[in-house]
Order: structure tokens, then C-alpha cells, then sequence
């Protein structure tokens, strides 16, 4: 947040005609007076401690023997567990020899000096700074003490580095909450972190280098469209945009028109990387994230996907990384849609771990963050799908399959906003049977088209919920067949008599039913015997199937504590490396193998994991096509 309380200090600045320049370019970071307030004895209000968080300490104590002299990572790691403060200095000591790796040793340590390492270790790059990241989230405000005393303190370097600790902190728990953490000096914390980090000397007034000439640079025309942005405020624009830390970005937006800004931040970032993309402006790569609009998502994407192929592959993570921090909803989207399908593996890696931490800083897993962003776009007024709506449509008939795979449930609330409300997903969801569960009841609805809800009588089905409150307890799924018993030929015929092509194997899917015996088995007879082509047994390994402690076995989690077995008949592999099921099974994970306890059946397992499972190994018998009357 910024402080505006010396706002009033900087007049306007005049423009040709008496228009005045607009407010976001007067008054800048380094036109306001400094805020770098000095208190000094603050040290005394930094008790040191050790911290663990759930669980971490045993791990520490399995790391070695914590015996015999110092001189290893792991032994101090087991000393440290053991031994607390005791052994604080021997671990500085170590972590100051060689602070990366070993500076990890001190990662439970809550102390002044412990602070002051992790504040040099942020100020560095890559390894050193996660680490220092890591001390600070384990830590979290409580850390705050021990940072104030450098932070509010006269030494530039150990200042600066303090405050960036801090304004990390601020991030991720809110300005107040750490100020909050040292009474003794809060207001004085409040003033520092609220102030941009170029009047608190932890940033410098950008320096812009010639490629940046603003006379070369596109005008831009301020809300309304009817002015442009005076020739003599763009240098001040531009030094705007070099700031690393953003400042006054909501204001700028409002003040310019969207696409005329967009086009003048697209301009610096194409002339930056037209003379060499030089790292010590690599701003103008950041700035795409306060001036862009669509049509710079659409630009950056063609980019991003195209530099892994041109070893570009620091411009393509910092173009997601963009992305990210562009965060609208098309934004989001091509994040997504790059993460499942960029020709380039690496690239999918990449975009796949910067959505997942979108979604994480959102407080959403990946799925729901997903279902917010969809597109709605590319429908002609008659409501068929054009285009773009047709890729969407594609993008969402995958991921309506996979969470019926998955068993993903949606509370009512974001079911009607995803499924039912959605122009594009609605489609797509109107062709579907819909589970609702609460605790072990379950039933079966469709949605018509006028967006209520039918049972399989079409009769009309009332989703708890609707109209009160978000119907607690009540989740909401893609129906499985795997689950829908006797009422599964109901549902096909119904759906063949009102001709519903569904955008997936639903209702026709074939899959495993076991009957009550089985349920009650640990192992499935039924399977002995079946073949499996070379194509599945090579398949095997990526779909998650690891080698068990039995020659000639595999196995995959199917459950928490519950792996499912398959072991294959005689010594190897028969002609053409087809192989021949001898047993399939239910196990206990080996850690869950306990005298006298439960034996595993199949009943234990969801049965739709256990029918996906299975019909990857031997394809059961499609479902029967209902024959309609005549």
C-alpha cells in the first residue's frame, strides 16, 4: 500500500491548453520527502527461540547419528533437534563457512544473528534467496522481532536487506499483521513498509536507457479517448513503468484509455528486445503486466511458446511469469491452456507450476481456479460456437471427463456457476448425468435446457442449495456409470429418446462391476489368465505402475494405504512381448502391514478408481446400447 500523505506537497504539473497532467504521474517516489526512521535498541526485544513446524523435527532426528565431532550437514541437522540452543553458535558457525548449502542448518533458529544471515542470503540470487524465503514463511511474523533491530537501523546495507525481509512477510500476511508483530515500534514499521521502496532508499529513481526514446514511443490517449497524454509526462511514464515496484498501477489504468496504454507498453517491450532485450532493462519485460490487455496475452503467448524452441528459455519463464502477474482471466487461461498443451515439454512443466502457484496465492487448487477462467467468448447470437468457443469447448470437455475419472465434487454454489450459468460449459453440461451426494445418500439429475434441474423421470429434481445457502454437506459431480446401479439404463434410455450426444463416453462407458463376492475378495479371479498387448505393458510405467518387491509384479496406489497388484505369468514376457495376467489384488501399503490388522478388499476401494484402474489393464465389455421402442 502507499503512503499518500505527502500528496499534497507536489503540485500538478501543467499541460498545453491548461490540462492539467494526470495525478498518477505527479508527486513520484522520489519527489515525496524520505521515510527512513531510525530507532536504535531494539535488540533487546529479540528473544531467541527454536521453532518446528508439524513433524519436521523427527525428521531432523532421522537424519544421521549426532555422534562423533561436527562436521557434517547432517550431523548438525540431529544435534540441532537434539540439542536446541545449545548448539546455535557451532551452527552459525557452519552456516556462515559456506551459507549455501549449509546455512539450512539454522533454518529452525528464531535469533537476531540467525536473521541477519537470511537477510544477506535474500539479497543474493537463485538458491540463496529460497532459502533465506524458506527461514522467513517458517518463521512467519513471529520473525519480525528479530528483523526490526536491522530494518530501523542506521547500517544501509544490513537496512535495506531487512526491509526486504519484511516487505516479504508483508506479502504474504498484510502490512498490519507485521507491523503489529513489534508494538514497540509499529507506527515507525507501518510508515516504512507503506512508503514505496524508493523514498525508504531500498530502491533508486530508474535510470532509462536511449532505446527508450519517448519520442520514438506510440502516444497514449487518456480515458475517454478525446486527450492524449502530454509529450512532456511520457518520460515520466516511462520512468514509471522501469519502477520494480509498481506504483500507483490502479490509478494509471483509470486515468489511460486500455488499448492505447496496452500498445504503448507493447512498443517499449518490442524495442527492448528489437536492441538485444538488455538485462539491466529487463523492466521493460515486467512492465507488460501493469499496461497489457487481451490483445498482450495473445501477442506474449505466440512468444512464449515459440522461444523454448529458440533456447530462449529464460524470456519464455519470465513470459509466464507475466502471465501470473497479469492475472485477468484471459491471462489465466492461456497460462492454462500453455501448461496442457505447448508443444515443448518443459514448457507445460513450467506453465503447469506458475498456474499451480496463481491458484495458490488465490487461497484455490488448480481445478477451481480453472473453472473460474474459462473463457465465455466465440458464441454467434444464435448461440453456436464459433472458434474460439470451440477450442474452449474442447478444453472443457477434457476436464469434465477427467474430474468424473477423478471423482472432483463442486459445492452446489460453484456448480451453477461453472456448469449451469457458464454460455460455453453449459453446453457441455446439459449432455451429462450429475451426481448429488450428501453424507451416503446420492442421486441422479440432468439439467434442461432452461437451466433447472430433471431426475431421470423428468420430473423436477431440486438440488439442495438452490435458493438456500450453499447446502452444506451437499458436493455435486459428473455422474460415473460405475456408480449409477439399476438407474444406469434408465438414464441411457432416456437420453436416447431425446437424442443426446454426449461429449464424452458417459452413460456408454464401459467399466468394471464387480459382483458381491468380489467386493468381499482381496483378489480377482475373474482377471486370471486375461493378455495384455505391449502396447498396455509399456504404457505401465508412466500411468503410474512401479516394480513390487515380488519378481514379476507391479503395483500402483489406488487408495491411501491400498495399492492395487497385477503379477504376470511365468519368467518373462511371451511372443511379441505380450503378457498374461496370473493374479490381480488389493494390498496393504508396507507400512500399513500390521500383525492382526484389516485385510484389504475390494470393497474398501472407490469403485470408480478401481473400474478406470482395471479397464487400462483389460478393456471390460462396452455397456449395452439401450434399444429405443418403436
Amino acid at each position: 500500500m502507499e503512503d499518500h500523505r505527502f500528496d499534497a506537497d507536489v503540485p500538478p504539473l501543467p499541460a498545453p491548453g491548461g490540462t492539467a497532467v494526470p495525478a498518477f504521474l505527479t508527486g513520484l517516489p522520489w519527489e515525496r520527502p524520505p521515510v527512513r526512521p531510525v530507532v536504535t535498541g531494539l535488540e533487546r526485544f529479540a528473544t531467541s527461540r527454536v521453532a518446528w513446524p508439524d513433524g519436521e523435527r523427527d525428521r531432523w532426528l532421522g537424519t544421521g547419528t549426532g555422534t562423533g565431532p561436527v562436521d557434517g550437514e547432517e550431523r548438525m541437522r540431529v544435534l540441532v533437534a537434539r540439542h536446541g540452543l545449545d548448539v546455535l553458535p557451532d551452527a552459525l558457525r557452519m552456516a556462515a563457512d559456506r551459507p549455501v548449502p549449509r546455512a539450512a542448518v539454522v533454518l529452525p533458529y528464531r535469533d537476531v544473528a540467525v536473521a541477519a544471515l537470511m537477510c544477506d542470503l535474500l539479497m543474493r540470487r537463485q538458491e540463496s534467496a529460497a532459502l533465506a524465503r524458506t527461514w522467513l514463511d517458517w518463521h512467519g511474523v513471529a520473525a519480525v522481532p528479530c528483523l526490526v533491530p536491522a530494518a530501523l537501523g542506521r547500517p544501509v546495507r544490513p537496512r535495506r536487506a531487512a526491509e526486504t525481509a519484511l516487505r516479504h512477510l508483508a506479502d504474504r500476511h498484510g502490512l498490519e499483521t507485521v507491523a503489529s508483530a513489534a508494538p514497540e515500534v509499529a507506527d515507525e514499521l507501518r510508515a516504512v513498509l507503506a512508503a514505496h521502496p524508493v523514498r525508504t532508499g531500498l530502491a533508486k529513481r530508474p535510470e532509462i536507457g536511449d532505446w527508450a526514446d519517448p519520442v520514438l514511443l506510440p502516444p497514449v490517449l487518456l480515458r475517454g479517448r478525446e486527450r492524449t497524454l502530454p509529450a512532456e509526462a511520457v518520460p515520466r511514464l516511462v520512468e514509471l513503468l522501469a519502477l520494480r515496484h509498481p506504483h500507483d498501477v490502479p490509478a494509471m489504468r483509470d486515468a489511460c484509455d486500455e488499448r492505447s496504454l496496452a500498445e504503448f507498453g507493447w512498443t517499449l517491450f518490442d524495442r527492448w528486445l528489437s536492441h538485444g532485450a538488455p538485462a539491466r532493462d529487463e523492466w521493460a519485460f515486467a512492465q507488460l503486466a501493469r499496461t497489457g490487455d487481451d490483445e498482450t496475452v495473445r501477442r506474449l503467448v505466440q512468444l512464449v511458446r515459440a522461444w523454448p524452441g529458440e533456447r530462449g528459455h529464460a524470456k519464455a519463464r519470465r513470459g509466464l511469469d507475466v502471465l501470473a502477474a497479469l492475472g485477468s482471466r484471459t491471462a489465466l487461461a492461456a497460462l492454462y491452456r500453455t501448461a496442457r498443451d505447448a508443444k515443448h515439454a518443459w514448457l507445460r512443466t513450467e506453465a503447469a507450476f506458475t498456474f499451480a502457484k496463481a491458484a495458490e496465492r488465490r487461497g484455490l487448487d488448480v481445478e477451481r481456479l480453472a473453472d473460474r477462467i474459462v473463457p465465455d467468448g466465440g458464441l454467434d447470437p444464435a448461440g453456436r460456437m464459433k472458434g474460439e468457443a470451440r477450442r474452449t469447448a474442447t478444453v472443457e470437455r477434457d476436464r469434465l471427463e477427467r474430474a468424473m475419472v477423478a471423482e472432483r465434487r463442486w459445492s452446489p454454489a460453484e456448480f451453477r456457476d461453472y456448469a449451469v450459468r457458464h454460455p460455453i460449459v453449459g453446453h457441455l453440461a446439459r449432455c451429462l448425468v450429475w451426481t448429488a451426494e450428501n453424507g451416503g445418500e446420492r442421486a441422479f439429475f440432468r439439467i434442461a435446457e432452461d437451466g433447472t434441474f430433471a431426475d431421470v423421470d423428468d420430473g423436477v429434481f431440486v438440488l439442495p442449495g438452490d435458493g438456500d445457502g450453499d447446502g452444506d454437506g451437499v458436493r455435486v459431480g459428473v455422474a460415473h456409470p460405475a456408480t449409477m446401479g439399476a438407474t444406469l439404463e434408465a438414464w441411457s434410455e432416456l437420453f436416447a429418446d431425446y437424442e443426446i450426444l454426449q461429449p464424452f463416453p458417459q452413460l456408454g462407458r464401459p467399466f468394471y462391476a464387480l459382483t458381491g463376492q468380489e467386493r468381499d475378495a482381496g483378489g480377482l479371479d475373474r482377471l486370471a489368465g486375461a493378455e495384455l498387448p505391449p502396447d498396455v505393458v509399456d504404457r505401465l510405467a508412466w500411468r503410474g505402475w512401479a516394480p513390487g518387491e515380488d519378481p514379476r509384479t507391479l503395483w500402483r496406489e489406488i487408495a491411501p494405504a491400498r495399492r492395487l497388484v497385477i503379477a504376470f505369468a511365468g519368467p518373462g514376457p511371451g511372443p511379441g512381448g505380450r503378457e498374461t495376467l496370473r493374479e490381480v489384488r488389493i494390498d496393504a501399503a508396507p507400512a500399513d502391514h500390521r500383525p492382526g490388522g484389516v485385510v484389504p478388499r475390494f470393497a474398501d476401494l472407490s469403485p470408480v478408481a478401481l473400474s478406470e484402474a482395471l479397464a487400462k489393464l483389460v478393456p471390460p465389455a462396452p455397456a449395452p446400447a439401450p434399444e429405443k421402442e418403436t
